[in-house]
């Protein structure tokens, strides 16, 4: 699987984040504060090969730097995405 980097980054209500799996699987895209606290699921469910594109609507989450995980049967990427007031 392939997890790109969300853009707009920084943002300041929305922002997307795309990424892909070659394989069936089940996958889960989570949100978390900087001190590992999970602040939202995204996606929780078994998905089938592709390329996939979800809009976090962010507007009321406090400004600051979140880390987004993207799981693929038990495979993980996390990256750091910016929201700005």
């Amino acid at each position: 699987f392939e997890l790109s980097q969300n853009y707009p980054n920084p943002f300041t209500s929305t922002t997307t984040i795309k990424f892909s799996q070659q394989e069936k699987g089940y996958t889960t895209l989570k949100l978390y504060n900087t001190v590992g606290q999970e602040v939202a699921t995204l996606i929780s469910e078994e998905l089938m090969p592709g390329n996939y594109e979800y809009i976090w609507d962010a507007s009321d989450m406090p400004t600051g730097i979140y880390l987004y995980r993207l799981s693929v049967n038990g495979n993980e990427e996390t990256k750091k995405l910016f929201k700005m007031r």
